[in-house]
Parts: structure tokens; C-alpha cells; sequence
């Protein structure tokens, strides 16, 4: 008689199986869409933000281009205001050159009075000896062998007759060696 107590799911009642919470296949159906709806936003969301540093990154690379336009564009106004400002007719920049000029002028004149001051010594020591020899080293402030021939109270054409083979075509080749000045 236990057999005829069991419960066979073939005679059971739709009413019996709402007990048991079954779903149907409907339930079932609209429960996964909303799971894969879920899952679609959560994907979508993960890539719209991954999307972001690629974005910052592609704004730098086109950034020093927009630099490089404020560069010139605050180049022109800079020249803008310098030829507006000028004084005297001279920029600020002509005149800074000018003065840096000047001082290289006046340190080439104070190096070549030294030079000037060291071979007069020396030519007065060369008077001593027959043959004197120097170093040929040009004067900066007359950076030629003209220069150098004044330098040492001689011309030009003592100091080709003194050394063979000094031309006015090849006498840098000459500097930094020993020349007769007497």
C-alpha cells in the first residue's frame, strides 16, 4: 500500500506544482534576459571608462602642437612689443648686443695692450740675439699676419724674408710655430 501513497508526477495537479515554486519556462525566459541585460551595462560601462585614458592620452599627443602655436603666438607678440618699445630707435635687444659687443671689444683691445706689452719685452730681450723666434700667434684684436707682424715692430714682408715658405696664402698653417722676427 505504500505504493498507492506515493505521489506520481504524472497525476499531480498544476495547483500542487504552484506549491512547490516551479517556475515555467516563460519565468525562466525573462529572468535570464534581466541577467544578460545586467551583464551588457556592466560590459558596456568597462569599456566606456577604458576608453578614457586612451582618450587623455591622444589629447597630450596633440597638445604640443597647440604649444607650439602659443609659442609663435607669444613669439609675435614679443616682437610686437619690442619694435613698439623701442627708444632711441634701438630695441632692447639691439642694445643688449651692442653692449655684450662692446665688451668683447674691450677685452680684445686689454689682451692685445698685454700682447703688445709682452712682445715689446720680448723684442727688446730679441735685440740681444741675432736670431729671435716667437710662436706666430694672431692677435685677436687683428686676427691677421699683418696683425702679427705689428705686433712685433716688423712688416709683413721682414717676416716673409726672415722665414722661407711663409706666404700671406698659407700662413694660418704657420700658427701655433715657431717664426723668426729678427
Amino acid at each position: 500500500m505504500d505504493k498507492q501513497k506515493q505521489v506520481k508526477p504524472w497525476e499531480a495537479s498544476f495547483e500542487e506544482t504552484d506549491a512547490v515554486k516551479k517556475y515555467s519556462r516563460t519565468a525562466n525566459r525573462r529572468k535570464s534576459q534581466r541577467v544578460s541585460l545586467v551583464v551588457g551595462l556592466l560590459v558596456t560601462c568597462v569599456l566606456v571608462l577604458s576608453f578614457v585614458p586612451v582618450y587623455n592620452y591622444l589629447k597630450e599627443l596633440n597638445q604640443p602642437n597647440q604649444n607650439a602655436q602659443t609659442a609663435v603666438s607669444s613669439l609675435t607678440n614679443n616682437q610686437t612689443k619690442t619694435s613698439t618699445s623701442k627708444v632711441d630707435g634701438k630695441s632692447k635687444s639691439e642694445k643688449q648686443a651692442e653692449a655684450k659687443a662692446e665688451k668683447k671689444r674691450k677685452a680684445a683691445e686689454e689682451k692685445a695692450a698685454s700682447e703688445k706689452a709682452a712682445s715689446e719685452a720680448a723684442a727688446k730681450s730679441s735685440q740681444d740675439e741675432a736670431d729671435s723666434k716667437t710662436v706666430l700667434e694672431l692677435p685677436a684684436n687683428r686676427p691677421t699676419l699683418f696683425g702679427f707682424a705689428a705686433a712685433h715692430n716688423i712688416s709683413v714682408e721682414q717676416l716673409y724674408n726672415l722665414n722661407p715658405g711663409l706666404t700671406a696664402s698659407n700662413y694660418t698653417q704657420w700658427v701655433g710655430k715657431e717664426v723668426k722676427i729678427k
